[in-house]
């Protein structure tokens, strides 16, 4: 019930590494020690804890408005109540979340608007508190005059003591001159009218069917031709997909919706390029689509891409196995390997195989440099093995006029030591037979 009040991985090839580095990251261990915490009773004095940052999904939309000179600017932000912490309280588990709304205009300080809101939220079984499934959905939205804005959201978990942060720069444009293609929002169906029930989840990633982008066009010169062009395509730029077609439309305002074909999704991040042309104007928009796809391996037509890092976790017998096999007896063997290793087999998805391929989506967006994908690189290597280090240092070698960058993991007690040799960015593990 919610009330809302208007104010290592593998070591020595160990799968069981990743499994527990994972209840660390997911936060488990926390949750369950609130929990035991909480049945002992309160303490008779708690200590005061500064707040930390924590990242923030949101989305922000730039919609006609019916007022002549305005946008509606609608606010999205999603927190999965797995990122929450929930307190026992009596039968119930508890959280406390305050969100604020912020815009403000640069050039004029009168064009302003805040809304803060505070939501409590009440689980009747401690399950329900880490259930992936479930999550915090606010919506707000205003009217507001044609211009440039800095929006804001900011996130308040009262009971964890952490707070979140998401800012963007915003347009509104006067949709009945100005050509614009507003930030497309996912739909689970091909609906041309935003509904937020339709909509897909800001940090949903595991698709198993075609999905659409909901857009709206404004400017537009009601009955003359106009193109629109919408390419799929790969962080290099590299296209897996694209349409184009014609219409001319009845209005200056008109919503597109764009199917999505699955099958030409990419594992991590599939760009969603739109591009709108008429009377030799241009306007153009821009979506990146994060995917993970479970078992659903007979969409894919880059199958490849996802087993290679697994080079990194299997013997050489498993990996010289998986590389000569033919596409279908991939398939079958990368199956029964992630199958074999499912902490929890009764459950929906395969959280330890979730957790590898967001690594390697990880090494790839913070260590891809010169044509090398990121989880092919040393530092790559090292952050899908053992997850991200407790503490990097870089430093200047002055003697030998190296860069280092140096990985410590307190827990297994263990330091990587990375070169930029050449000054170009490209760290070399230091020593290779340390890993």
């Amino acid at each position: 019930m919610m009330k809302r009040v208007e104010t290592g991985l593998f070591e020595e090839k160990s799968v069981m590494r990743l499994f527990w580095q994972m209840c660390l990251r997911w936060g488990w261990i926390a949750v369950f020690a609130a929990y035991f915490a909480s049945c002992a009773g309160p303490s008779a004095e708690r200590p005061k804890r500064s707040y930390s940052r924590v990242p923030l999904a949101a989305r922000i939309l730039v919609l006609p408005s019916e007022e002549a000179g305005k946008g509606l600017v609608t606010f999205i932000t999603e927190i999965p109540y797995a990122n929450m912490q929930f307190e026992r309280q009596d039968t119930t588990y508890h959280a406390e979340i305050n969100l604020t709304f912020y815009l403000h205009s640069p050039k004029f300080p009168e064009r302003s608007w805040l809304i803060d809101k505070h939501y409590e939220i009440d689980t009747p079984s401690f399950s329900e508190t880490g259930n992936p499934k479930k999550a915090l959905r606010a919506i707000e939205k205003t009217v507001i005059e044609t211009g440039q804005y800095e929006a804001e959201v900011t996130y308040q978990d009262f009971n964890a003591k952490k707070q979140g942060l998401y800012q963007e720069t915003v347009l509104v444009p006067d949709f009945t001159s100005e050509l614009y293609v507003s930030r497309p929002v996912l739909m689970w169906d091909s609906l041309t009218v935003f509904d937020p029930g339709k909509m897909i989840p800001l940090q949903h990633q595991g698709f198993d069917k075609d999905i659409f982008a909901l857009a709206v066009v404004g400017g537009l010169s009601p009955g003359q031709e106009t193109q629109l062009h919408y390419v799929l395509s790969d962080r290099n730029g590299k296209e897996s997909y694209k349409q184009a077609y014609a219409f001319a439309p009845t209005s200056s305002v008109q919503s597109v919706s764009l199917r999505i074909p699955l099958e030409y999704l990419i594992f991590g991040v599939t760009n969603l390029e739109i591009l709108v042309r008429q009377n030799k104007r241009e306007a153009r928009s821009m979506l990146p689509i994060r995917a993970t796809f479970g078992f659903k391996f007979k969409y894919l037509k880059n199958v490849e891409a996802f087993l290679k890092p697994m080079q990194y976790i299997m013997s050489n017998k498993e990996w010289n196995e998986l590389r000569k096999a033919s596409k279908e007896e991939k398939l079958k063997i990368f199956k029964k390997y992630w199958a074999d290793r499912d902490p929890d087999p009764e459950t929906e998805g395969n959280p330890l195989m979730r957790e590898f391929f967001l690594r390697v989506e990880e090494a790839n967006e913070r260590f891809t440099a010169h044509g090398l994908d990121g989880w092919h690189t040393d530092r790559g290597r090292v952050y899908i093995v053992y997850g991200p280090p407790d503490k990097v240092e870089r430093r200047r070698d002055f003697e030998r006029g190296y860069t280092l960058e140096i990985w410590t993991y307190q827990e297994i007690g263990r330091m990587f030591v990375f070169e930029d040799r050449y000054g170009n960015g490209e760290f070399k593990l230091s020593s290779p037979n340390s890993f």
